[in-house]
């Protein structure tokens, strides 16, 4: 079993291990704010400017862990802690891939944070499904809902958004309560 125990850039740094009663236990950094995902959801979502704090952290982080050549595979709000400096630690290394990072294949992660090569079993690269289940989190964020319950072509919702037809993509927007968003954040998700 490998650990990662990288502790910068905001990945969370792995402390110590130790068996207790045949189970291990991980003990690290101590983060008091908690997940990110309670904050977004107490907040009902914090904003486009807020997000952009926050997502470029997020990339900051996922930079780091790219040169480390290593993939997450399970990006999402609850994986993300935030300390009292609002500062972002990624955690929860347990679908993350070191080895053929780019011709990866497997079903990981959570479905609603998850790119449609994933769920579809097709072979994929790594990074362009973290890069995916970035985009959710910071829909997420700034809108403060999922944008889809699932990225598949049987998704209503991922379906209208992808779609080639302005109507569609506006109606979209309508439905997910965002059409207040500016045109640059709508930009991102085309």
């Amino acid at each position: 079993m490998r650990v990662h125990s990288c502790g910068e850039n905001g990945v969370i740094k792995k402390a110590n291990g130790k068996i207790i009663d045949g189970l291990f236990y991980l003990i690290m950094d101590y983060v008091p704010e908690g997940l990110m995902y309670d904050i977004i959801e107490h907040y009902e979502g914090v904003g486009e400017l807020v997000s952009r704090f926050f997502m470029k952290q997020l990339l900051d982080s996922m930079e780091y862990l790219q040169d480390q050549k290593i993939v997450h595979r399970d990006l999402k709000l609850e994986n993300i802690l935030v300390n009292a400096k609002m500062e972002l630690k990624i955690t929860d290394f347990g679908f993350a891939t070191y080895y053929n990072y780019n011709k990866t294949k497997g079903y990981g992660g959570t479905l609603s944070y998850m790119a449609p090569e994933v769920s579809e079993l097709k072979l994929y690269d790594g990074y362009k499904a973290d890069i995916f289940s970035m985009g959710v989190i910071f829909f997420i964020t700034t809108i403060g809902n999922f944008p889809f319950p699932e990225g598949t072509k049987q998704d209503k919702y991922y379906n209208l958004l992808t779609s080639s037809k302005p109507e569609k993509v506006q109606r979209y927007w309508s439905q997910v309560g965002a059409e207040e968003a500016s045109d640059e954040f709508k930009d991102l998700f085309r």
